[in-house]
């Protein structure tokens, strides 16, 4: 039997819900307990193979030796201790090199995460500018960019505002990914929905577009608590 947490409230449905927690399942006030787990025991394989994406999912982790992911390329970590000056990554060949007086590796890492996003900065409004040149044709207003962790969404925009907010994590994938999602967004000035017409129009100007979802949708989810 799998392991759940169970909340009753006033719904309709059961429901199932797994993340990197566990087991939650949301049922109806009166619902008896054979029918709740007889429902769970249907769920079962469903379940198990969540639990196993959620158990692959990484943290960074600031040691000698260990793994930096950025990119889409993996880094061996070498850290080496300085008596001054601030924090600084360089990526050589296959090893990011980091300089740092912080001895305590939680606040390491938070260092680490602040050039992630150093990092994020430069590269997304990189990107950002190239594919909306790319897309000049469309005359897509140059929208401001924003940068911030997202659980569910790889970006999200924002046309009234010109605004498109993209997911810090894409800094860990590959940059045609990353083009993607900011096509994607950019797109939706365009078009606000998910209709024909917006999927006829990225089909025009990424033609792969359904590969690199593809490719994104699969990876992602291990990333999710990678920089948290």
């Amino acid at each position: 039997m799998v392991d759940y947490q169970l909340e009753r409230k006033a719904v309709r449905q059961l429901t199932i819900r797994v993340d990197e927690h566990g087991v939650h399942v949301k049922a109806p006030l009166f619902m008896s307990m054979k029918r709740i787990e007889d429902f769970i025991n249907q769920k079962e394989a469903w379940i198990v193979k969540k639990q196993a994406l959620f158990g692959a999912m990484k943290r960074l982790v600031i040691s000698d030796g260990a793994p930096l992911e950025y990119m889409g390329q993996i880094y061996t970590i070498q850290i080496h201790y300085l008596e001054r000056g601030r924090t600084k990554v360089v990526l050589d060949g296959d090893v990011a090199h980091i300089w740092s007086v912080e001895r305590e590796r939680d606040k390491l890492r938070l260092q680490v995460i602040a050039w992630y996003r150093k990092e994020a900065r430069r590269v997304f409004t990189e990107r950002l500018q190239i594919c909306h040149q790319k897309l000049a044709a469309l005359n897509i207003p140059n929208p401001e960019l924003h940068i911030r962790l997202m659980k569910t969404r790889f970006g999200v925009c924002n046309p009234g505002r010109a605004k498109v907010t993209l997911n810090l994590a894409l800094i860990l994938h590959r940059q045609i990914l990353l083009d993607y999602v900011i096509v994607h967004e950019l797109l939706h000035f365009i078009y606000a929905d998910h209709s024909k017409n917006y999927y006829d129009l990225f089909s025009q100007w990424m033609p792969n577009w359904k590969m690199y979802r593809k490719e994104l949708q699969d990876s992602h989810y291990q990333y999710k608590s990678y920089l948290e």
